[in-house]
């Protein structure tokens, strides 16, 4: 698959990868840095691991490394969003839910964006978790809790503040404050949304990506 566009003024794209923890390859190890390996080998959960190996490994593939030379970047936190040794023009918005993850890559010099998926659960009583947004907010729709959720998540990221601060306010009258625009959609059975100080106008477009 040939790499889709980056996140920039003219077009955001979201990569999506849908995958099962035990299917991830442990050949795409060598993808991994000296510390990311180190920090793979603290991990105990084996979703966490094929999670964290297959996000590094995508997003490296996407910013053009190869098997070749990608152990020799590493890929840090840095307010909120993931960034790439060498890379000062590109920030990495990652998000991950039950097997799926979800990133775009953008130039944080330029702009502010924040993305966030979520796979519908359907155990999970929406109408009760939604007492915790603003009482103008509360619904007994998935599709509706999903769409806030989602929206608030990625606001989060945006600003780089704790979820905590903002679940309780409008997200809507947030957005509006912050001058942020936002997309979301629910494909099947999952909602992703995207918040960005860019043009209100800009696409975004969703990528499909295979594991390996």
């Amino acid at each position: 698959m040939n790499a889709a566009p980056l996140a920039h003024e003219k077009h955001i794209a979201i990569q999506v990868c849908r995958y099962e923890p035990d299917n991830v390859n442990i050949a795409i190890r060598p993808w991994l840095s000296e510390k990311e390996l180190t920090r793979l080998a603290g991990m105990k959960s084996p979703r966490r691991q094929a999670e964290f190996t297959l996000s590094r490994f995508l997003i490296k593939r996407e910013l053009g490394l190869t098997k070749h030379n990608a152990s020799r970047i590493h890929l840090s936190l840095l307010k909120g969003y993931l960034r790439a040794d060498g890379y000062p023009g590109s920030a990495i918005a990652l998000s991950h839910s039950a097997g799926t993850i979800a990133f775009t890559v953008f130039d944080p010099r330029q702009h502010s964006l924040g993305l966030d998926i979520e796979v519908h659960n359907e155990k999970r009583n929406v109408s009760e978790l939604s007492n915790l947004f603003n009482p103008a907010e509360h619904t007994a729709s998935a599709i509706e809790f999903y769409r806030i959720w989602t929206l608030k998540e990625a606001l989060a990221k945006a600003l780089n503040q704790p979820l905590q601060t903002i679940l309780s306010s409008s997200v809507l009258h947030l957005l509006a404050q912050h001058n942020f625009s936002f997309h979301s959609e629910t494909p099947a059975d999952m909602t992703w949304s995207v918040v960005h100080n860019m043009s209100p106008s800009v696409p975004v477009t969703i990528h499909a990506l295979q594991p390996m």
